[in-house]
């Protein structure tokens, strides 16, 4: 019988996967987070490399423009006002999960910049996890870090959390892994074999401006990624009297990176990776062939993409408009209560 493990903590759905399903869930995840993208549409100012921002930096990279993920945001927290780069934000959200164990950042514009500010800053550890750098010399795909690890032979047994590093979430991922496998074992399938895609719910008037998800809340199935479309073409659902249609948040948990990805990244994917981190394809031509969307595609259609959900804050940070609303709202959420209360 279906269980509202919504409902539940953390220590019963454990109980719940052991005892029902003779499933031991993993203790220890790793996090590999996409932070290569330039912020075309980001203020220079907000990207500018100061002495004063950044005192204990390379002095050689003052007064350049840095990449999106080194833009300044700034919240009032509880604890004062913390002007912080994006990614600092975003990494806290795994940073208050115990269980993640290691941070693997994937790099690639002016990925100099930013291994210099977490080597320098943070001495390679953010809040105490170990981190490490993944660069593409020219863009090869959302797949390329992923790619990396698997020819080091480096890709985990365990959980990873695959994160885009452009958005903000108030999430528990441990609890988000623990959902997905009961999702998966009810339909009589090894999290092995499949991948769990946190879903962040937004208005419906509103979700012409992302691709949506084919979702079954009550069996956590997402059976296809949408393009962008009309509002009306696109599925929601009545929560609390308000209509949601479901996203990809930009978050997704792989059980057995290990497992999953060396079974579905296929050689000539591969190879396109290669080629295009070396300049000799063009990335648009090219860019479906090595997207992580593209592979989830044919996980949904093989029936083993699975969803989780929570009606907690979510944001992108795409543009100026969106980071003005996350330094306004961010500051209320959980992750940051936790470290700046």
């Amino acid at each position: 019988m279906r269980k509202d493990v919504y409902r539940m903590d953390n220590d019963s759905i454990i109980h719940l996967l052991e005892r029902e399903y003779g499933f031991s869930p993993a203790t220890g995840m790793q996090s590999v987070v996409l932070v290569g993208g330039k912020g075309t549409r980001l203020d220079e100012s907000r990207k500018l490399i100061r002495a004063e921002d950044y005192p204990k930096m390379n002095p050689e990279f003052q007064d350049e423009i840095g990449p999106k993920g080194m833009a300044l945001m700034t919240c009032n927290t509880p604890s004062g006002i913390r002007q912080r780069p994006l990614t600092d934000w975003h990494l806290d959200i795994h940073a208050q999960i115990p269980q993640i164990k290691k941070i693997t950042l994937g790099l690639g514009c002016r990925a100099d910049i930013m291994i210099d500010y977490y080597e320098r800053v943070h001495q390679t550890h953010f809040r105490g996890i170990p981190m490490e750098f993944l660069v593409e010399e020219h863009p090869a795909g959302t797949l390329a870090p992923i790619i990396k690890l698997l020819e080091k032979n480096a890709l985990p047994e365990d959980p990873i959390v695959f994160a885009n590093g452009d958005n903000l979430m108030d999430i528990d991922f441990h609890r988000a892994y623990l959902i997905g496998c009961y999702f998966i074992l009810q339909q009589h399938i090894q999290p092995n074999d499949a991948v769990i895609d946190i879903i962040a719910l937004v208005p419906w008037e509103e979700s012409s401006a992302y691709g949506t998800i084919d979702y079954e809340f009550k069996t956590g199935i997402a059976r296809k990624f949408k393009e962008k479309g009309p509002v009306a073409q696109n599925p929601h659902t009545n929560i609390n009297g308000r209509n949601l249609t479901p996203i990809n948040s930009g978050f997704s948990i792989i059980p057995n990176p290990k497992w999953l990805f060396g079974k579905n990244i296929s050689n000539s994917v591969i190879e396109i990776s290669h080629q295009l981190e070396q300049g000799k394809l063009d990335y648009k031509q090219n860019e479906a062939f090595v997207k992580y969307e593209t592979l989830y595609e044919k996980i949904a259609a093989d029936g083993k993409l699975f969803g989780v959900y929570f009606e907690n804050y979510w944001t992108d940070l795409g543009t100026e408009e969106k980071i003005i609303a996350a330094e306004r709202d961010f500051a209320g959420t959980g992750v940051v209560k936790k470290f700046f209360s």
